[in-house]
């Protein structure tokens, strides 16, 4: 399957370039505004950097993990990755991709985690768990510090998380239902 990234101006509306891509349903670009990176497959699994203004590949790894999530720390030096088969957090090196071992006793099962994200200081990662609700990891101990969850008794399926700029509040975006 392939797909298509594109990069549109906002004040015209006119596309700047568009690009043919591997299956890929997950980017972020760079805090700098100056490299997007997207998963892909092409028989492999990939991470690849382009050139926000071009469009070109500036970088691209076979990844050992299939990508569900990705997103760039506050200051561009990494990415947190969430491997869709265990859940696991991964992190890679922005400028090589380079990935990571994963965050020790991170697994939950496949498709069970949606989404993830820094908080603003780049201390925390915050990653929406099924039914669980919303772990929050510290990045230098890779470990839980805190679990975000809904009230006794409601099902969740969380499919997006984000953090306020000043950290102090977490939104989280999915389904529930009370048992």
């Amino acid at each position: 399957r392939r797909r298509t990234l594109g990069r549109w101006e906002v004040a015209t509306g006119s596309l700047k370039w568009r690009a043919t891509s591997l299956d890929s349903d997950f980017l972020d670009i760079s805090p700098d505004g100056n490299r997007i990176v997207h998963s892909g497959y092409d028989q492999v699994h990939r991470l690849i950097a382009r050139d926000v203004s071009t469009g070109n590949v500036v970088a691209s790894v076979r990844s050992p993990v299939r990508v569900f999530d990705l997103c760039f720390s506050p200051d561009g030096t990494q990415l947190a990755l969430i491997d869709y088969r265990s859940g696991e957090i991964r992190l890679a090196d922005a400028e090589s991709l380079n990935v990571s071992k994963p965050f020790p006793n991170s697994r939950v099962g496949e498709n069970v985690v949606r989404a993830i994200r820094w908080s603003p200081d780049g201390k925390n990662l915050l990653r929406s768990v099924g039914p669980s609700g919303i772990d929050v990891w510290d990045v230098e101990t890779q470990k839980v510090v805190k679990t975000l969850s809904y009230p006794e008794g409601q099902h969740l399926s969380l499919q997006s998380v984000c953090v306020s700029r000043d950290g102090q509040t977490v939104f989280a975006a999915g389904t529930s239902k009370l048992r």
